[in-house]
């Protein structure tokens, strides 16, 4: 049975998971995510995926940039996030240039201008592209702790497919259990550098 109060143990994970992470160069950081970009790119439901959720990435992240700039050149409609922290849910914005319109927001994370970006509807939405700090082989994510991605995830997960939801992450960020309550919603696919795990839940 699990602890009732999950957030120490989910705190130490992170700081377990983020260390070498963060300890990666940026030659390894910029090598892995290209190889990672390469294999999601490869993915078949992405040449029928019109409008894709990403997310621009900070910090140790894998970085999102080649992969956003891939999808709007062949085509695709592109959304970031922008937390709004009043209703607490992830607002989407539509961006077709990254470099003019991005700009540092909350926690410095990288989101959309609202004066130059338009913002859409999360129906819009036909693939999501999921960021996080840990992953099991069951597909339990574990987050930075705002509930942002949890909340998206729980309202999109009926309307899509499976294959219609990955989260990326270097193959340091698998560990062998994350914890999670039975009302967490679990990622389908976890892609990495090395591989795509298909998650198969507990």
């Amino acid at each position: 049975m699990q602890p009732t109060n999950l957030r120490p143990i989910k705190s130490a994970l992170r700081r377990e998971v983020l260390a070498p992470r963060d300890a990666l160069s940026c030659e390894e950081i910029a090598t892995r995510s290209r190889a990672l970009t390469d294999h999601l790119l490869c993915l078949p439901t992405i040449p029928d995926a019109e409008c894709i959720l990403a997310y621009a990435a900070f910090g140790s992240e894998v970085r999102t940039l080649p992969l956003i700039e891939a999808l709007l050149q062949a085509g695709k409609r592109v959304l970031l996030p922008k937390v709004n922290r009043v209703a607490r849910v992830l607002d989407l914005y539509a961006v077709e240039c990254c470099s003019t319109d991005l700009a540092p927001g909350i926690w410095d994370i990288p989101e959309p201008v609202e004066a130059r970006c338009a913002l859409c509807a999360p129906e819009d939405v036909d693939f999501i592209v999921v960021p996080g700090v840990a992953f099991d082989l069951q597909g339990h994510r574990l987050g930075y702790g705002g509930g942002f991605y949890d909340a998206l995830l729980a309202r999109e997960q009926h309307r899509l497919s499976r294959g219609q939801i990955v989260a990326l992450a270097f193959e340091l960020q698998i560990v062998p259990e994350v914890p999670a309550r039975e009302k967490d919603i679990p990622v389908p696919y976890i892609m990495t550098e090395e591989r795509l795990i298909r998650a198969t839940p507990a």
